[in-house]
């Protein structure tokens, strides 16, 4: 099933009677191909800082709460996106989902 948001934001769901689910996040646009000569590495820049720490959550807290609703967490860019991921329980989602979307916003001081 696939959804747009009144935001514009597509949301594609899978209807599942398992228990674990998985939680991703996909930006397009915000990979290698999209970065200009000012903003070079970028992509792999918040790649690698996108569950350390965020704009709303101290490093501690962030490990925190993924430790306790997620079981596997996943950044990754390729040339045309980025995506963060997360396995977890399906009751798990709704603590799991804000943590998502801050470590697409990464802390940068």
């Amino acid at each position: 099933l696939v959804t747009v948001l009144d935001n514009g934001i597509t949301v594609a769901s899978v209807n599942s009677p398992n228990p674990q689910t998985n939680v991703s996040l996909y930006i397009k646009n915000s990979g290698t191909r999209s970065e200009t000569d000012s903003t070079i590495g970028y992509s792999h820049f918040t790649k690698q800082l996108a569950f350390s720490r965020s704009l709303n959550r101290s490093p501690v807290r962030v490990v925190r709460e993924l430790e306790q609703a997620a079981e596997n967490v996943v950044s990754t860019s390729a040339r045309e996106f980025h995506v963060v991921s997360a396995d977890c329980l399906a009751g798990d989602i709704v603590p799991t989902l804000p943590v998502m979307m801050d470590a697409t916003r990464p802390k940068l001081r």
